[in-house]
């Protein structure tokens, strides 16, 4: 069972099972408690975090789950639906909430958007906000640069981290919680995991050099701008 405030992750679990060969638990039931939450019953995954049994697999076992969680995103990315147009989570009505990691803790929720040019419309105006924080100091030149905006929308599960890889017992790989799974720009996938990973270092006290290094390998190698300039205009998403 998982605890979620809406649906929308067991829709998105249905909408991935449906649309690819990811190994994901199915939803059986979602529940309505008091104060609109939700919960979840899912099927139970028998295996192990990849957390707990990284460190003792060997490099070839390594690379083969990056290979697959290159495979999974790959599958995600090609997914071709109406739905995909609206940014934000899955969901069978209109517009939602983004729920993104990306957009920091505080008022972490955006939205909802109804079309791309609203949500580019959103990033750019916290653009404008962190270049003015920067009045008194040089922008660094990452920042000047114009949203990325260059692709369409693509499902990303953004919150790809090794607890989140279940290494079961029938070899598979599972990818499990889809929280803040959604369409968005490409390239929040790949930020979101190399946030994760420092995350996950902060947390554990332990370094996976390996696993970092795996980010550009199961996401692509061509978002480090994109990952900059978020890291520059994000203060500016704690503004109201």
């Amino acid at each position: 069972m998982s605890p979620n405030n809406s649906a929308f992750e067991a829709h998105t679990l249905d909408f991935v099972f449906e649309h690819t060969t990811i190994p994901v638990p199915r939803v059986r039931r979602v529940l309505d408690i008091k104060n609109e939450d939700r919960i979840i019953i899912m099927d139970y995954i028998k295996g192990r975090h990849l957390a707990l049994v990284w460190h003792n697999m060997s490099l070839l076992e390594k690379l083969r789950v990056g290979l697959t969680l290159r495979h999974y995103v790959r599958q995600l990315r090609e997914i071709r639906h109406p739905r995909s147009a609206v940014p934000g989570p899955v969901a069978p009505d209109g517009p939602r909430l983004c729920m993104t990691p990306l957009f920091g803790d505080i008022g972490g929720d955006r939205g909802p958007f109804a079309t791309y040019a609203e949500f580019s419309s959103f990033m750019k105006g916290r653009q404008y906000i962190a270049i003015s924080c920067y009045a008194h100091h040089p922008v660094p030149p990452e920042g000047r640069v114009p949203f990325d905006e260059s692709a369409p929308f693509v499902m990303t599960h953004q919150d790809i981290n090794m607890r989140n890889v279940m290494v079961g017992d029938d070899g598979r790989l599972w990818l499990i919680d889809w929280a803040f799974s959604g369409f968005y720009p490409r390239w929040f996938e790949f930020v979101s995991m190399k946030e994760q990973c420092a995350n996950e270092e902060f947390l554990t006290g332990k370094k996976a050099p390996l696993w970092d290094w795996m980010v550009p390998l199961i996401c692509g190698p061509y978002y480090y701008r994109q990952e900059r300039w978020l890291q520059i205009i994000s203060p500016a998403f704690a503004w109201a």
